[in-house]
């Protein structure tokens, strides 16, 4: 999985795509606001937030009203990581690309947290499960949505996809551990269980 830092935070976008609306080079807005070329590179890259002072400059220069120094991404990636939810975090404020890694992350981090250490589990095939439902998700003809936020939806997706990882795990390990015998008998059980006749 990539690394966030590949993801630029909303405002460096913002920065770089009006600066080139402007037609002006990196070093062209440097000169005219009295800074480093490479001062405008670390905005650009997401590397340094400018100043308040800077950007009252950007925002004259640029014509920008809305740069923002968000905290969005970064405090979404914590919640992650302290195990919340998406929907605990400002997950639908985020751009495409950031909400797609987010996505991945906590859904990651879902399936290692439901089956680490027991559980051995090819996350290949549960991230392409979760990036198809993501996709179908940002269909623009097809909102699945149902007024309710992204996040809740993704949340959803990826309890399901957790359930279903612990469920295949268990099975694998179940028959490695039994003979053919027991595990049909195993099977046959499970499947009792979850139509509710045992």
């Amino acid at each position: 999985m990539r690394s966030p830092k590949k993801f630029l935070p909303i405002w460096a976008q913002d920065i770089a795509s009006a600066r080139k609306l402007k037609g002006l080079t990196q070093n062209q807005l440097a000169d005219i606001m009295g800074i480093s070329q490479s001062a405008v590179t670390d905005w650009e890259r997401g590397k340094n937030k400018p100043t308040a002072e800077n950007l009252e400059k950007l925002r004259e220069v640029l014509g920008l009203r809305g740069i923002l120094v968000d905290g969005f991404y970064n405090k979404t990636l914590k919640i992650i990581d302290d195990g919340g939810r998406l929907e605990d975090t400002p997950f639908d404020k985020l751009n495409k690309k950031q909400q797609l890694y987010l996505f991945f992350k906590a859904l990651f981090s879902s399936i290692k947290n439901a089956l680490e250490p027991e559980y051995v589990v090819d996350f290949a095939e549960y991230a392409s499960w979760g990036m198809r439902d993501w996709l179908i998700y940002h269909d623009a003809f097809v909102d699945r949505r149902g007024e309710r936020p992204l996040s809740q939806c993704l949340d959803e997706e990826i309890k399901k996809i957790t359930r279903s990882a612990l469920k295949s795990a268990m099975r694998d390990r179940k028959q490695r551990e039994l003979s053919d015998e027991e595990f049909m008998a195993w099977l046959n059980a499970e499947a009792e269980k979850n139509t509710g006749n045992s």
